[in-house]
């Protein structure tokens, strides 16, 4: 009965730290978004330095550059906060109508559409973070014209800096 019992710890040891841990190559699992679990913070990106030639004049932000599936699948996501004038740049391959979403985002954002050509094409202003239990239950913002790339800055920011269509974005 005593091998028993010590059988019986043992396997019950080691299935709770074989669960607990992480495989090598898992640490920094993005794969799976929707699980919060799994949600990691884009870290170590690139920065590019982004003016946008408004009507009142030129602004300048600070941006992370996502151009991964990986690193703009993931985004802003579980950002407690944003500074002014910083944000993501996210870059696409090919010019295309884009989709994006709030999931595990947890500050509202503006999002800025612009085209091949750095001509902002739409702007998705105090987009809120979704706190829905379910993927599907978290609203779209999709670019209202062909987009390439999209910027994501604090929320009310593209309002405050009179970022608009037409505007000229550039790098």
């Amino acid at each position: 009965m005593k091998t028993f019992i010590k059988a019986l710890l043992l396997s019950g040891s080691l299935l709770l730290l074989c669960s607990c841990a992480l495989w090598p190559g898992q640490e920094n699992r993005t794969d799976l978004v929707g699980e919060e679990s799994a949600v990691t913070v884009n870290s170590g990106l690139s920065q590019k330095k982004v003016t946008v030639e408004t009507a009142a004049g030129k602004r300048e932000l600070q941006m992370e550059v996502a151009s991964t599936d990986v690193e703009r699948r993931v985004g802003l996501m579980n950002r407690r906060t944003l500074d002014e004038g910083k944000g993501m740049l996210f870059l696409f391959e090919s010019q295309g109508y884009l989709n994006f979403w709030m999931k595990n985002t947890l500050i509202a954002l503006d999002m800025i559409f612009v085209d091949e050509t750095g001509t902002v094409r739409h702007v998705v202003h105090q987009a809120q973070p979704c706190t829905a239990m379910r993927d599907a239950d978290c609203p779209k913002y999709a670019s209202q014209y062909p987009a390439r790339y999209v910027l994501e800055i604090g929320g009310g920011l593209a309002q405050r800096w009179g970022i608009a269509p037409g505007d000229r974005v550039s790098w």
